[in-house]
């Protein structure tokens, strides 16, 4: 486990990550409705975020996890008001709330409006101001910034 590859375990991996790669440009062609040349050309190990996943079409909106949820409750033609069930059920804890204070989604998390129905204004506020500070881990990014290639 602590020594160099050998030229055999190389190329078996490299056979391993060609037909890993095969079967995910197969499965975006056909869940994107893709010619898998197409989906090549664009992939080639990038990731796309935001507006340039949706020039190449690997995307059909630009949102969060939220309106992702939404969205795919909404294509089961279920009543909007129809439980969302998290697996495994999220832990319920102040920190979880500041996070979901913080958050920058538009559709209010239950923790938010349980904090706005239950949780005097100001200290609802004051909870509000200093999630950012409590929440985010100093060595991680707080943003993705969408990067694009120079021309």
């Amino acid at each position: 486990i602590y020594r160099p590859f050998t030229p055999e375990e190389v190329e078996e991996l490299g056979r391993k990550v060609k037909q890993f790669y095969d079967v995910f440009i197969d499965r975006v062609a056909k869940g994107r409705k893709l010619d898998p040349d197409q989906v090549d050309r664009v992939a080639r190990g990038r990731v796309w975020l935001g507006r340039k996943a949706l020039e190449h079409k690997l995307v059909d909106e630009v949102g969060g996890m939220r309106q992702a949820m939404n969205a795919a409750l909404a294509a089961t033609g279920l009543p909007d008001d129809t439980p969302i069930i998290e697996l495994p059920p999220p832990q319920f804890s102040l920190l979880n709330l500041a996070a979901s204070m913080a958050s920058a989604d538009t559709v209010e998390a239950p923790e938010t409006r349980l904090l706005r129905n239950h949780v005097p204004g100001e200290i609802g506020r004051i909870l509000q101001a200093v999630a950012p500070f409590v929440v985010y881990d100093p060595f991680q990014p707080l943003a993705l910034s969408e990067v694009t290639q120079a021309p």
